[in-house]
């Protein structure tokens, strides 16, 4: 394990920034992969996760993952993480879990790699699943909230001497191309599958909706407001007194000359505004929140800006609450960790 302590050292320096608890996206780190295939070792397992464990800590939650037969769940599962499974389009998601729940009576349930494909070897046919058996795989998941991570959601290629190869009574090398008739293709094009997962998991409402407390219950549709259709509110800064957040988001909207004739980087201060979006001739700078924080500045790079004479078109999307001057500054050094 000398080896693999000293790996993991090296990989943590970079990856521990990105962990949840350290304000990054990864929310999961994988002690084993499929372990239970092969063996049973216990004392091997909880090393390994004892190894993670001291670089993850509380910041993601440990799991492992393995086949759904009851002796791939046992020989693969690892005390003090989370047990998943993988698996591919099925007709019938909920009973691929039976055996993991023998094993694990409580606790979510996770299909960590669902096949929206597969892979295929020289010799074979290529290797296609029905995109409609993936869409209804996904959706009896989420009607039944399991969780999921989709491998692989777009293909690769297996470049120079990469191409690995699996044994089923005989030697079955794989080809070259990774494309694993995957949502995004081996050429990172969307396919009509990506198109169909893409309807099936972004659209409607997975659970209940509640405010303040409460559930609300009806008929609910997603509704999009096109900015470019938004009637601009001509009122001047003596009249914005009459404008009410209350009444939904208000767009403001000025225009503005930058005094030097070489435009450089600037961070936006959106002090005393409360909640919404920036935009600089039509670049969308990104969400502002200073009074939650720890982020207050956007950053604006100056070559999105135009010289003088020309005047830069500025538009705010304020969800909450704007402040009664409508100013915002412009510094030149960001503001990343005022809390309130």
């Amino acid at each position: 394990m000398h080896e693999t302590t000293v790996w993991l050292e090296k990989l943590f320096e970079q990856v521990a920034p990105l962990l949840f608890g350290n304000g990054g996206p990864i929310i999961l780190v994988q002690v084993e992969n499929e372990y239970g295939s092969y063996g049973t070792d216990m004392a091997y397992k909880t090393q390994l996760r004892d190894i993670i464990k001291g670089h993850v800590g509380d910041n993601a939650l440990l799991y492992t993952t393995d086949g759904t037969y009851t002796y791939m769940i046992t020989g693969g599962a690892i005390p003090g993480t989370l047990t998943t499974i993988d698996f591919g389009a099925t007709g019938d998601a909920l009973k691929m879990f039976e055996d993991l729940r023998k094993y694990m009576p409580q606790g979510p349930l996770m299909n960590s790699e669902f096949y929206p494909g597969w892979l295929t070897h020289w010799g074979e046919t290529l290797q296609t699943v029905s995109t409609d058996v993936v869409v209804h795989t996904l959706t009896d998941m989420m009607n039944h909230t399991i969780n999921f991570n989709i491998y692989v959601f777009f293909g690769g290629s297996n470049f120079e001497f990469t191409a690995g190869a699996n044994y089923n009574s005989v030697y079955l090398p794989d080809i070259t191309s990774y494309d694993y008739d995957a949502p995004l293709s081996e050429a990172g094009d969307p396919t009509p599958k990506y198109l169909a997962i893409r309807d099936a998991i972004a659209k409607g409402i997975l659970s209940e909706v509640k405010y303040d407390s409460k559930v609300l219950n009806g008929t609910w549709s997603i509704t999009g407001f096109p900015l470019e259709k938004v009637k601009i509110n001509t009122a001047t800064n003596n009249e914005t007194e009459n404008l009410s957040i209350a009444e939904g988001p208000v767009l403001y909207e000025s225009h503005f000359t930058i005094p030097d004739s070489q435009p450089l980087d600037t961070f936006l201060d959106p002090t005393g505004w409360g909640k919404g979006f920036i935009w600089v001739n039509g670049y969308n700078l990104g969400r502002y929140w200073p009074g939650t924080g720890p982020q207050v500045t956007l950053y604006l790079p100056g070559c999105w800006l135009l010289p003088p004479p020309t005047q830069n078109h500025l538009q705010i999307l304020e969800l909450e609450e704007a402040p009664t001057s409508l100013t915002l500054n412009s510094i030149d050094y960001p503001i990343l960790d005022r809390n309130p």
